[in-house]
């Protein structure tokens, strides 16, 4: 790095006009010149989450990387090779993603509104579509996320504004953030790396008292130019051939009068887990009458799911679903407390795990009361199995089945019922039977009841999604804010 800054300085003394004591003496008048910066303006502690990293069938998705230290640009900038590249959602798009990742830039953050609300629509419509695609695409570049703040977006707004104006031009102020990483869901591989605070000592001329809290290092620094991207330098065709040491002169001076953000993050890589366990909860109401009853089941998994697990609140996908599932539980068993009101039918209520990772709960939870075991309800007389999926918004109901159900069937009388009620009590809402065959050559399976009809049991799903490929059901953008724009219908009321 000296070698290479020795050499530029020469070639700029024997093609520049400026005196060598100019040259030398200016970085440090401008040290001495710069009025300092407020503590509290110059650096800033936020939190960060990385977007998931997991391996699933052998498939693997999301960043591989956690740890950055490196400085802050905007997407607007020229180079962002070895930059933390800041983006706001409201700027976003999969192309300029793809651009910081072409560029391989040090690190993304994007930083998300406070208020999920007040977004537009089309705006969290768009990112929902692309989240599916920045988890399938394997980078090596730290993703992260953050909630903004009066303070992240006065960084942004300066280093935006130094992006524009200075292009790839370099220097910093540090500021340091610390990163959550939550173990929403687990696959066979992902990271619960924890990014811990790093603090150094006041900076010079802060007494302790001074020092803003959280606690944070202020420097500003110059760099030297063999740390400054620039273009590949080629040795000169002639002595005379200047255009390169000229290209130095405005990079020294770029970066002795330059301001900027240093993002320093600290912990060690992720690892792989190996061996992780799936939490399944089961429940049943047994029916009145003989020993051979029919057995209803009714199923919902519980995880939620995004592109960063921390921010997968998951208030519809599958929040609505398992909120169903808990209602019928209550009014199935006051139901059944009474003789008159206590049906031919048992019923079985299972909240899977492992949902969003091709329902690798409920595949588990039928090998072990279909394989494993000699007396299981599953292994009677199934009616049929109800999955509950993604009903907490919107103004249609749509039954997911692999195979249409045969007239005569419990399965066909419990369609013809919901039918009938759509049409008599909720005719606001559009119900209809979607009817799509399992694709065994996909890695993962579109909707639950897939599972059971894999093993031979009559199975369907309820949700107000049309298509399992919607961007709703896997999307940080599922808040409750958002739901309460768009209430559901009291769907407990229909299926019970």
């Amino acid at each position: 790095m000296l070698e290479e800054a020795g050499e530029v300085l020469e070639n700029m003394l024997k093609a520049s006009c400026l005196p060598l004591g100019f040259i030398v003496f200016l970085p440090a008048v401008l040290l001495l010149v710069a009025p300092p910066l407020p503590a509290a303006d110059a650096a800033h502690e936020f939190t960060v989450y990385r977007m998931q990293q997991y391996d699933l069938q052998g498939q693997p998705y999301g960043t591989r990387n956690a740890v950055l230290n490196t400085e802050a640009r905007t997407i607007d900038a020229d180079v962002l090779s070895r930059r933390c590249v800041l983006m706001r959602l409201l700027d976003f798009s999969y192309e300029r993603y793809q651009r910081a990742l072409r560029q391989s830039a040090g690190a993304v953050v994007i930083i998300l509104p406070r208020a999920m609300a007040a977004v537009p629509q089309d705006v969290i419509r768009q990112f929902m579509e692309i989240e599916p695609e920045m988890l399938a695409m394997e980078t090596i570049v730290p993703v992260y996320f953050a909630v903004e703040d009066d303070a992240l977006l006065s960084i942004y707004e300066q280093t935006q504004a130094a992006s524009t104006s200075q292009g790839s031009a370099s220097a910093a102020e540090v500021a340091e953030f610390s990163g959550c990483d939550r173990l929403a869901h687990r696959a066979e591989n992902f990271d619960s790396s924890s990014l811990q605070r790093r603090f150094a000592k006041p900076p010079s001329g802060l007494k302790s008292g001074q020092w803003p809290s959280p606690l944070w290092q202020h420097k500003r620094f110059i760099r030297s130019c063999g740390h400054t991207p620039v273009p590949e330098r080629h040795p000169p065709s002639s002595p005379s051939d200047d255009t390169s040491h000229g290209h130095h002169d405005c990079v020294l001076l770029h970066t002795a009068t330059a301001n900027g953000f240093q993002m320093v993050t600290s912990g060690v890589q992720s690892k792989a887990v190996s061996d992780w366990l799936i939490t399944s909860v089961e429940g049943r109401l047994t029916g009145l009458g003989g020993e051979d009853l029919p057995t209803i089941v009714i199923v919902a998994h519980y995880d939620a799911f995004g592109v960063a697990p921390w921010l997968s609140h998951g208030a519809d996908s599958n929040g609505s679903g398992i909120s169903v599932l808990l209602e019928l539980t209550r009014l199935f068993s006051r139901l059944y407390t009474y003789k008159r009101t206590h049906a031919a039918y048992n019923l079985l209520f299972f909240a899977s795990g492992g949902g969003k990772f091709n329902y690798q709960g409920t595949k588990r939870w039928l090998e072990d009361n279909l394989d494993h075991t000699d007396s299981s309800l599953l292994q009677d007389n199934v009616a049929f199995v109800l999955c509950l999926d993604t009903l907490g918004r919107g103004d249609s109901l749509h039954l997911h089945v692999s195979k249409p159900p045969r007239e005569g069937t419990l399965q066909h009388s419990f369609l013809r019922e919901l039918e009938t009620v759509a049409a008599h009590q909720f005719p606001e809402v559009r119900f209809s039977m979607v009817h799509k065959k399992i694709n065994l050559a996909e890695d993962i399976l579109a909707w639950e009841h897939e599972r059971f009809a894999i093993r031979r049991l009559p199975a369907f799903t309820l949700s107000h999604l049309e298509s399992h490929r919607d961007g709703q059901r896997s999307s940080i953008m599922d808040v409750r804010a958002l739901q309460q724009l768009h209430p559901q219908q009291p769907v407990e009321v229909w299926v019970s």
